[in-house]
């Protein structure tokens, strides 16, 4: 028995790339809505995946956001965020996100999430745990029932994790309180 194909997810290869992904109208209106929690002299950490890059693209638009610290909570992030010219800061035990932005690759009816498509799951569950806040950007599109497999690196279930509205709004909650 031959081991499934695996497909490698797209990640953008520059800045240039990811200005495209605002022509999707759900996944712009989901970046608008992530983007309009970020304030300035926030620390924020960034997860991954194609709604939270067009957030960045958002927040580099802003020019009142003055004293924003990122954390990356992947590669692909972390060169996006410099190629932005975003203060990139490591979470080192002593930086606490006041909020981390992160996408999910399904959602289901119930609002549970998959992670893990992608190869940045440690890292960005090491950001949301330090976080004070956390806020998951979900399309349309992610909205799938969660037992059908999604590609041979299939998804791992983020149980109790947080709760997201897939009708291009972004909902939040408290991590630490």
């Amino acid at each position: 028995m031959e081991p499934p194909e695996v497909t490698k997810r797209w990640e953008p290869v520059d800045r240039a790339a990811v200005v495209g992904l605002l022509d999707d109208p759900a996944r712009a209106a989901a970046a608008a809505a992530a983007h309009r929690r970020v304030r300035a002299g926030m620390t924020v950490g960034l997860g991954s995946g194609r709604a939270l890059w067009a957030t960045m693209e958002l927040l580099e638009r802003r020019d009142d956001l003055v004293g924003l610290h990122v954390v990356a909570s992947s590669l692909v992030t972390e060169r996006l965020a410099v190629e932005y010219g975003f203060n990139v800061v490591a979470l080192d035990g002593v930086v606490r996100p006041d909020l981390c932005i992160d996408g999910a690759d399904e959602v289901a009816p119930d609002l549970s999430l998959m992670k893990g498509r992608g190869a940045a799951l440690l890292r960005e569950k090491l950001v949301a745990a330090a976080s004070y806040r956390f806020l998951v950007v979900a399309e349309d599109s992610c909205n799938a029932c969660l037992s059908r497999s999604c590609g041979s690196a299939g998804p791992t279930r983020a149980d109790g994790c947080v709760r997201c509205s897939t009708r291009c709004r972004c909902a939040s909650r408290t991590v630490f309180r």
